[in-house]
């Protein structure tokens, strides 16, 4: 999508992949078992932000499932926006500062008129914007979290038992948005070796010198072929962990990767962090 179009798409529909029919926004709750609950309506202590593209591309929606599905398992009091809109930080990357703030004030009111504690977002880019751009806009009086962060505190205060999962060679890839530009760097870690079974072997150009998965910057919509160059390196220094499965904890990522991995025809299993951990709550005896 050029970028002129994305932008456009950003404040007309609020997401910038040009869907204009909100509903395709809920779309992923379908056949999920179970009924979240729908903000402002009704009442949770946890937002679960869930971003543009978890929302509404279908290479990695199944990963926004298996977030729902864990915060179910861990007895969380969650919701979800039933109005929920992009979170503006793409137009700011691409220059659109006004854009941005406008989208930023909207969401902060929002936010802030819900009465939640604790705001979780599984995509980087959404935590990054919350984090370090919205307070120039306004104040987000709930706690910011990544589901990362969020999951690790329900294991350390022994809310959620983490079960052994079969052997397997793993490697994480740390998002630019969450590790470089946020500084999360253990909280992933943490979870993967809280369970058994997991081996886990470091890329050597990892934490803050980890490699761009190619698809953050509007990257991904501007220049896609530019994109899968980019992710084809990172795929590169994989190989030399001999792992089976590349692991992340980002949609840009786990897009970028699902997307190169096609291409090549690599036999390489791509996953989040926290499909993990829903495999291993269902092996610890969870509902």
């Amino acid at each position: 999508m050029p970028k002129p179009r994305a932008l456009e798409s950003i404040y007309r529909y609020g997401n910038p992949f040009e869907i204009s029919k909100r509903e395709e926004r809920l779309k992923w709750t379908e056949n999920l078992g179970f009924e979240i609950k729908r903000l402002p309506k009704q009442k949770a202590s946890v937002l679960l932000y869930i971003g543009s593209i978890y929302a509404l591309e279908p290479t990695v929606r199944d990963t926004i499932k298996s977030v729902a599905r864990v915060l179910k398992m861990a007895n969380v009091d969650f919701g979800i926006l039933e109005d929920e809109i992009d979170d503006g930080f793409l137009a700011l990357q691409l220059g659109e500062r006004g854009l941005f703030e406008a989208v930023a004030e909207r969401n902060i009111k929002i936010f802030n008129e819900l009465g939640i504690k604790t705001l979780v977002t599984p995509d980087p880019h959404s935590y990054n914007a919350f984090k370090n751009f919205y307070p120039n806009v306004g104040k987000i009086e709930a706690e910011v979290l990544h589901i990362t962060e969020y999951l690790e505190n329900l294991v350390k205060e022994a809310e959620i038992t983490l079960g052994e999962l079969p052997e397997e060679v793993v490697t994480y890839h740390d998002p630019c948005n969450l590790g470089r530009f946020c500084g999360v760097y253990e909280a992933p870690r943490n979870l993967l070796s809280s369970i058994k079974g997991i081996k886990f072997r470091e890329m050597d150009a990892s934490r803050n010198f980890a490699r761009c998965c190619g698809a953050g910057g509007g990257m991904m919509l501007a220049n896609p072929e530019l994109m899968t160059k980019i992710t084809k390196k990172r795929i590169e220094d994989v190989k030399s962990t001999e792992a089976s499965t590349l692991i992340t904890a980002c949609p840009w990522c786990e897009y970028a990767f699902k997307t190169a991995a096609q291409d090549t025809q690599l036999r390489l299993k791509i996953q989040n962090v926290v499909e993990f951990v829903e495999r291993s709550l269902k092996v610890s005896g969870n509902p």
